[in-house]
């Protein structure tokens, strides 16, 4: 397709030729439950014509839809919400991750399993993640601004990447026994209607021998938790690479890093109480980048390329709040100067995600001679019918298509 041919070279177009998925879950909880649940809807409830990546999205759009209304209620993340929308959210997080199952079942039963599906299905995810966070900070309803703050970063945003920093090494995304997708779903969404049910009234209550509120005591355990899923994928990586090749790849956290530095020198230099006047809008900035180098790093695993951490619009937004930020502090300037810098920086980080997708998207889709959202081939396809591989359902990920 004409001006879409901006993010996968000729090299990566064989690469994604012969791609191939390999992946799964140990989850006990899904072995028992959501594979065997989801299987039985696709055997009986979801016609054949319907395109995995049109179960994706319609998932996805429920899933960003509640969090504009969250967001609408509580800009803050520290305004009441109605109870009816505490458990709308709950069940539209149990929509989310029934139909992220579904995807890829409806995929091996059509035979249209594929790279851009997995692509796709990942994407969404490096999306979602953020905005659960954010939701679930908007029913604890957490005072503390830096505590909000620093919980978006690392649990929104960090493990993330690590998971397919993991994948784009080994080429394998595996999740453990108990991960934050099978399990770790199931309890927030029991956590956001007990909150429509019994009031959110009930995350302020003080536990006296920890000195914590039970929303501060359960945001520190699920940091923790975040902790473990980020020593687990690195100690995959450790145990299967050579010790100089794991080093190597460690240099490929400089833009965790550099993330990191952001959000602590926007702290120092900028002050989260300039910060909070608009916090939705600068937070935004920061995700739409990061889901970027999320999809690059996808893009670069289903290629077959060397990934470019270093993009022009990730790194224009963070040196930007640092250089900005420290400008405004050394010389005593206006901080309502950089008003104009994040609404500028939100702009542009949604608008290169945007366009990242766009392209990707309908450019595997002609590598592949496939439609993004019908089922079958497309005649003016950039490879004939034995140039795709198809994938098998030992190499596809329950989750993922």
């Amino acid at each position: 397709m004409f001006g879409t041919k901006f993010y996968i070279s000729t090299q990566g177009e064989d690469g994604v030729k012969n791609f191939k998925y390999k992946g799964g879950s140990d989850s006990i909880l899904y072995t028992y439950l959501w594979s065997p649940l989801c299987n039985w809807i696709v055997e009986n409830w979801v016609p054949k014509w319907i395109a995995p990546n049109v179960i994706t999205t319609i998932g996805f759009l429920i899933h960003v839809f509640v969090h504009l209304l969250v967001m609408f209620y509580s800009p803050n993340l520290q305004n009441n919400l109605p109870s009816w929308v505490c458990i709308l959210m709950g069940f539209a997080l149990f929509s989310y991750q029934i139909l992220d199952n579904l995807d890829g079942k409806q995929a091996r039963a059509t035979g249209s399993s594929s790279p851009l599906g997995m692509l796709f299905d990942h994407g969404c995810d490096a999306v979602a993640t953020w905005m659960v966070v954010m939701n679930t900070l908007a029913i604890l309803q957490i005072q503390s601004i830096r505590f909000q703050y620093y919980v978006i970063l690392f649990i929104g945003l960090v493990p993330f990447y690590f998971a397919m920093w993991s994948q784009y090494h080994l080429g394998v995304f595996r999740l453990g026994y108990i991960n934050a997708v099978d399990e770790g779903l199931l309890f927030t969404e029991i956590l956001y209607v007990a909150t429509g049910i019994f009031g959110q009234q009930i995350w302020s209550y003080k536990i006296e021998f920890l000195g914590f509120t039970t929303a501060e005591a359960m945001l520190i355990s699920t940091f923790f938790m975040s902790v473990l899923q980020i020593i687990q994928f690195s100690n995959d990586l450790y145990k299967t690479v050579p010790f100089i090749k794991f080093l190597d790849a460690l240099k490929l956290h400089s833009c965790t890093i550099l993330l990191i530095i952001t959000f602590i020198s926007a702290d120092i230099f900028i002050g989260l109480d300039f910060i909070s006047q608009h916090f939705l809008l600068f937070i935004y900035s920061l995700c739409f980048a990061w889901s970027k180098i999320i999809g690059h790093i996808q893009l670069a695993h289903i290629t077959e390329e060397k990934f470019d951490q270093w993009r022009y619009s990730y790194l224009f937004v963070n040196a930007s709040y640092i250089l900005g930020g420290f400008y405004c502090y050394l010389t005593g300037s206006s901080l309502s100067n950089l008003v104009y810098l994040i609404y500028l920086n939100f702009f542009i980080a949604f608008v290169c995600y945007t366009h990242f997708v766009y392209c990707v998207f309908n450019h595997l889709a002609d590598i592949l001679g496939i439609y993004i959202f019908r089922i079958g081939k497309r005649e003016n396809s950039l490879i004939n019918e034995k140039g795709f591989i198809s994938l098998t359902k030992e190499d596809v990920s329950s989750s993922s298509q």
